[in-house]
């Protein structure tokens, strides 16, 4: 089950997870990082339970394949509050994996990170609803609320809001995780990590400026950066 017979691909927006046995509760592969020599997957916290050590699956394939052990998160559940959620997966053997770090099937080369901004045109890439281009950021650094995995509501700060186009398609419950990039430049900007409550209108998303620096509190010496080939 977790071993690699043979070269296979990950890619933003592939379908990840933390069960062994089963598919059908899934987030997104948002993009990749590094730090030294080492590479990861970037997800959210919320996806693999905010633990160190939990094991994430690749998906794609129908067969849960063995990617790795998440190695870092933004610290615990209480920093969605913040605005943060998000987790660094540490790859193993990536030898035998194809690393693809364009974005979507359009193949986008990345050009880095940078702050989303208000009124930004955005893309995403997710593992259940695909390809979106018609999202935009209402707020960079916004308060809003959010439904937690119990049902319980969480009152959010520093949240980059994202709205949907009105008609058209909108993220849905499996693209948490997924990477937000700015339309007209290419540059990734934001983690996709909830719906506000008041409709599918709103979705929810961590500076990824913010997230990155997080993740690299331990020794920000030697931070994490995204990974564009």
């Amino acid at each position: 089950l977790s071993l690699i017979e043979h070269n296979m691909s990950l890619k933003s927006g592939s379908k990840i997870g933390i069960h062994a046995d089963k598919t059908n509760n899934y987030g997104t592969l948002g993009g990749f990082i590094q730090r030294g020599d080492s590479t990861y997957i970037l997800t959210n916290g919320h996806i693999v339970n905010w633990a160190v050590g939990t094991q994430v699956y690749c998906y794609e394939t129908g067969t849960p394949v063995l990617i790795g052990e998440v190695e870092r998160t933004t610290t615990s559940p209480g920093d969605v509050e913040e605005g943060l959620d998000a987790a660094a997966v540490l790859i193993q053997n990536p030898e035998n994996w194809t690393i693809d770090c364009t974005f979507s099937h359009r193949e986008i080369q990345l050009k880095g990170v940078k702050k989303p901004t208000d009124g930004m045109k955005l893309l995403l890439q997710g593992a259940k609803s695909g390809y979106i281009d018609d999202a935009s950021v209402r707020d960079d650094d916004g308060r809003t609320v959010i439904e937690g995995h119990d049902k319980e509501k969480i009152h959010v700060q520093h949240a980059v809001i994202i709205g949907f186009k009105r008609g058209g398609k909108d993220a849905d419950t499996g693209d948490s995780g997924s990477l937000l990039v700015s339309k007209d430049d290419h540059y990734a900007v934001a983690l996709f990590n909830a719906h506000a409550t008041d409709g599918k209108t709103e979705g929810v998303a961590c500076d990824l400026t913010r997230v990155l620096t997080c993740l690299s509190i331990d020794n920000p010496g030697v931070p994490f950066t995204l990974k564009t080939n």
